[in-house]
């Protein structure tokens, strides 16, 4: 038999039950209720402390505490709270106005930036720091501009690769450096991923690019690897290999049959024994002779001016190593690695960029 529903009431009231909505509150027992109003009286003493360091103009403190409470939180549970909206709202503040009276050199700020996209959630919070990063990137950039440093934009952008990286790189760098009202588009990496030691390696080359351009410095020669000056290219040492014993062709008299030759006459025997010892090396000069410095010689000049022919004769922004290798006859393991090298040192002058599948983009 099937009974027909009946409203529930309690005090004269009807009660409105939805589906997957929370028990009554008289259904929730009190210790469940203490820990909730301990949560809240937690929030609370937070956002009064948060209050009392925006009062004083303690900004960075007072974004820490406020990040450092949301971040213990899930995007969900933050959203349709009006204590953890509050405290998310108080950060923002607080990220603005460091953002504001920071100076545009202000390189910390940026890192600092930089190292709260490590603990990325989806929450508005998060949207103002990306804002705030891309702002202070194209800043730097165009001081870079400004001072006439133009070859180190390349490097320094590679050392924010695993955080953010623009969007058509090449081209948009090209508009921008070229005068032209280029949008810079950024596209951040999310999570945040630094593969072992890649973190610190990065920070501390930013902070060599940044050193220089804050004390006006021509070049960084100081920080970047010597090449070989063309004079003197490096040659790798050959190793010394055995001499391998001269083979002799098969003799009629060796194989048991008859030569007339040897019957008639001696002279043809003696002719290839002083032939034998003519060619015989000299004990102190039985290793082979290294490899001629001309053979394995490459040029850093060599290598620019053929990048600079490719990109401004031929319009090639893009080339691989394995073309290039081949356009410069680096045949040899020894030339390979030279021109490898040479390709290095021309990334960290901000000539070239290597790129995934080792393709190197053109920049001068």
């Amino acid at each position: 038999m099937k009974l027909p529903k009946i409203d529930a009431f309690r005090d004269n009231i009807k009660v409105q039950m939805k589906p997957g909505a929370a028990p009554p509150q008289a259904q929730v027992d009190a210790e469940t209720l203490k820990k909730r109003q301990e949560v809240i009286k937690k929030i609370q003493d937070k956002i009064a402390e948060i209050e009392k360091c925006l009062n004083t103009a303690d900004y960075k403190k007072a974004y820490k505490i406020a990040a450092g409470e949301i971040l213990k939180y899930t995007p969900q549970s933050i959203q349709g709270n009006d204590l953890l909206e509050r405290m998310a709202s108080m950060a923002e503040t607080a990220l603005e106005y460091m953002h504001t009276l920071a100076p545009e050199s202000d390189d910390a700020f940026l890192d600092f930036l930089g190292g709260e996209m490590e603990d990325y959630k989806d929450v508005p919070l998060f949207k103002s720091i990306e804002r705030m990063l891309a702002d202070r990137l194209k800043r730097k950039i165009a001081r870079f501009k400004k001072e006439g440093r133009d070859a180190w934009i390349a490097p320094w952008i590679e050392t924010w690769k695993p955080v953010v990286v623009i969007v058509d790189e090449q081209k948009a760098l090209n508009k921008f450096l070229a005068g032209e009202d280029a949008n810079l588009k950024w596209k951040f990496k999310i999570p945040v991923q630094y593969s072992p030691g890649e973190k610190q390696r990065l920070l501390e080359k930013r902070k060599k690019i940044n050193d220089a351009l804050t004390s006006k410095a021509a070049e960084l020669e100081k920080e970047k690897p010597r090449v070989p000056a063309p004079s003197q290219p490096f040659v790798e040492p050959v190793p010394v290999l055995p001499v391998e014993p001269v083979e002799f062709t098969k003799s009629a008299s060796s194989s048991g049959m008859f030569s007339k030759k040897k019957a008639t006459t001696n002279e043809p025997a003696k002719q290839e024994q002083k032939e034998q010892k003519k060619h015989k090396p000299h004990p102190k000069k039985s290793e082979p002779k290294a490899l001629s410095k001309e053979d394995d010689h490459i040029s850093s000049s060599e290598v620019k001016e053929y990048l600079f022919k490719l990109k401004h004769e031929q319009n090639v922004n893009e080339v691989h190593f394995v073309k290039i290798k081949n356009d410069l006859n680096a045949i040899s393991l020894n030339k390979e690695k030279k021109l490898f090298k040479i390709l290095e040192a021309l990334g960290e002058k901000g000539i070239v960029i290597r790129k995934q599948g080792s393709y190197y983009a053109i920049l001068f």
